[in-house]
């Protein structure tokens, strides 16, 4: 993990340094694979590169100043899920993670709430990446148009950033993002594993995910089911049984 980080660290050095020349800001937000504050006994210990999965959650810009996203967890409300947005990707990020079509298992809503120290506990200890779309620090709220404009720019540095950690499963929260990725993996209708927001590109084994962003007003439950009634199309699939 320290390799990547090593690498994204020296990313961040020329994207502020871009970023400065450009007049966007003096200083921009950094983040990755995030940092984890506690331990347990059954923590799986296996390196990131090495896992099954690797779930990334690319999300819009940071209303908080320019500071390293990857030590969020270091605060207890944060480690607690008292944030919506951060308890939204929790959800997630354990009903990705668990869900299955061996055992028929598949995490609806109902069974996340039964397992709330569970989804936790396992936000709190296994490795995820988060990436901030814009770099610059923004506000509670961010323009599409304007979005839009900052992935163009950056778009170079975004693509490299997104090859370091290498995800197999990438949660894109809000559309500018969505079709970002689907472009930066020439993704086309025959990559569509569901009715709709789940694409799968074989020759690199990714997953892309449509979501709605966390900091939206929809629901726990909306949000969660928003994605997973597609997940569940695609777990079903051929492609899922090539991915795994």
């Amino acid at each position: 993990m320290e390799s990547i980080n090593k690498q994204l660290d020296s990313l961040f050095e020329y994207w502020k340094a871009k970023s400065k020349a450009l007049k966007d800001a003096d200083e921009i937000v950094t983040d990755g694979i995030m940092r984890k504050f506690i331990t347990t006994d059954t923590i799986n210990n296996t390196p990131w590169k090495d896992r099954n999965l690797r779930i990334a959650f690319l999300v819009k810009d940071n209303p908080d100043g320019a500071h390293d996203t990857r030590n969020w967890l270091e605060k207890e409300d944060n480690r607690n899920l008292k944030s919506v947005f951060l308890h939204k990707i929790a959800n997630l990020f354990y009903g990705l993670s668990h869900s299955t079509n061996d055992d028929g298992k598949q995490w609806w809503f109902g069974e996340i709430e039964q397992h709330a120290e569970d989804v936790k506990t396992f936000f709190n200890t296994e490795p995820f990446a988060f990436v901030e779309c814009k770099k610059q620090s923004g506000t509670t709220e961010i323009d599409d148009k304007k979005l839009e404009t900052y992935i163009k720019k950056y778009k170079n540095l975004l693509n490299e950033e997104i090859e370091i950690l290498n995800p197999n499963i990438i949660v894109c929260m809000g559309q500018p993002i969505f079709d970002f990725v689907l472009k930066m993996y020439s993704a086309t209708e025959e990559n569509l594993v569901a009715e709709k927001n789940i694409h799968y590109i074989p020759s690199c084994k990714k997953v892309i995910i449509y979501a709605a962003h966390p900091s939206g007003r929809d629901s726990y439950q909306n949000h969660y089911e928003g994605v997973m009634h597609w997940y569940r199309q695609f777990l079903h699939s051929k492609a899922y049984k090539e991915f795994m």
